[in-house]
């Protein structure tokens, strides 16, 4: 006999068979709504543009907008056909519970859009994995942040098998600084800075400019 009413049994059942699928298609739904907004969104071309995803569990990336008006003013004195600095905000949590993120992430970098990337432990591990960070200690050593009280982050060049297991580590090189400092993103509301790295991204179009306002962001938020 056809079921005619509502059943809160039917339900749960329903849920219990189905639960992992709906899950599946809930994620590539949201994934797939971020890559079309993205794709679809006016934009000011690469080049005049700086853009910093925040890759975080939780990012609040509008209390930044007055350290990304003053990243820009700064900047295009540096820079003058720079048009636009941005903070995006890109959930980022374990990928064994969440892979959304990574998939997410693995668009920006393929599509170049991200400039940079403020981010956890977990985001920083897929960065490390694709080489997608600049060496950053020709910067530091060229007096980029000079006086500011930041650690750098080794980062570990890895030789992965067919399998995609690690079977060698290569190397080492300056890829991120630690922003355990920089309290000024948890005092803003921002982000919980405990733990968190910033990246400077391999394939970005304007790694000067990135470098140059990022610096203005760190000086503006370690004076919070």
């Amino acid at each position: 006999m056809p079921v005619t009413k509502f059943s809160w049994a039917a339900l749960k059942e329903n849920i219990r068979k189905f639960g992992a699928i709906y899950l599946v298609g809930v994620l590539i739904t949201l994934a797939c709504t971020n890559l079309l907004w993205s794709m679809t969104r006016p934009r000011i071309p690469d080049d005049q543009s700086v853009t910093i995803y925040i890759a975080d569990e939780f990012s609040n990336p509008d209390a930044l907008n007055d350290v990304a008006a003053k990243m820009l003013e700064e900047g295009k004195a540096f820079d003058e056909t720079l048009e636009e600095v941005a903070f995006y905000s890109l959930t980022y949590a374990d990928p064994t519970k969440d892979y959304t993120g990574s998939m997410v992430m693995a668009t920006r970098l393929s599509t170049g859009e991200g400039d940079a990337y403020i981010c956890n432990e977990f985001a920083l591990a897929n960065l490390q994995a694709g080489e997608a960070a600049i060496d950053l200690q020709p910067y530091l050593d060229a007096g980029w942040l000079a006086g500011l009280d930041i650690e750098p982050h080794q980062l570990e060049i890895y030789e992965f098998n067919d399998a995609g297991e690690v079977v060698n580590v290569l190397g080492s090189y300056t890829g991120a600084i630690k922003l355990d400092n920089v309290n000024g993103l948890y005092n803003c509301g921002a982000m919980d800075n405990a733990g968190t790295y910033l990246v400077i991204a391999v394939n970005g179009t304007n790694i000067d400019t990135t470098l140059e306002t990022v610096e203005v962001m760190l000086r503006e938020l370690m004076e919070d």
